[in-house]
């Protein structure tokens, strides 16, 4: 099984590159392979809101989203991650789920399948995301997930699990195992 993993976070060696390391071990513990795509060591440029992918089934801007598209395109396994900032997703991240409106185009406007190639049934995806600051009243992380949930259903992934870890400013999560060991075994599970 193959298993995409999108690292959304503008830094290496943060709380959710951490998180996504220990789920890509997971992941080929249990047999697994793996591909990490760092956004932010890519050439994404935003959507320029042109329609041409409402019309031709395709993006007119060249640049690395053609790998997206091809490893979204095949993987059976998705891991999109991302800080949360302002109770969104990073600007790099988003960057790259606006660039998926052709998805979405060739599926609710053209009436095709959202790749070219046979669309995988039953592919899943987890959403790892982390937070420098509590989460008073559980709200901080709602929007994040609600446009992750959007872009799974646009690439045909269901969205099947969540890593949602606040505090981490003051509580790293390389100084909490057991968060270790649920992205490790969100990993592992992903392959099952």
């Amino acid at each position: 099984m193959q298993v995409v993993a999108i690292l959304g976070s503008p830094r290496n060696g943060g709380n959710t590159a951490t998180l996504v390391e220990a789920a890509l071990r997971g992941v080929r513990a249990a047999g697994g392979q793996t591909t990490l795509l760092q956004v932010h060591d890519m050439d994404i440029k935003p959507c320029l809101g042109c329609g041409y992918c409402e019309k031709e089934g395709k993006c007119k801007i060249n640049d690395d989203m053609s790998r997206v598209g091809e490893l979204l395109a095949t993987a059976e396994g998705l891991i999109f991650s991302s800080p949360v900032y302002f109770a969104g997703i990073s600007s790099q991240a988003k960057a790259l789920i606006d660039r998926c409106q052709v998805y979405w185009a060739r599926k609710n406007v053209l009436e095709l399948q959202a790749f070219d190639n046979e669309i995988l049934i039953g592919r899943r995806g987890i959403f790892i995301a982390t937070a420098g600051s509590r989460d008073h009243g559980g709200a901080l992380f709602n929007p994040a997930v609600e446009t992750v949930k959007l872009f799974f259903k646009a690439v045909d992934y269901t969205y099947s699990e969540e890593i949602l870890v606040d505090d981490t400013d003051r509580k790293p999560v390389s100084d909490r195992p057991d968060l270790l060991e649920r992205a490790y075994a969100a990993g592992a599970r992903l392959v099952r």
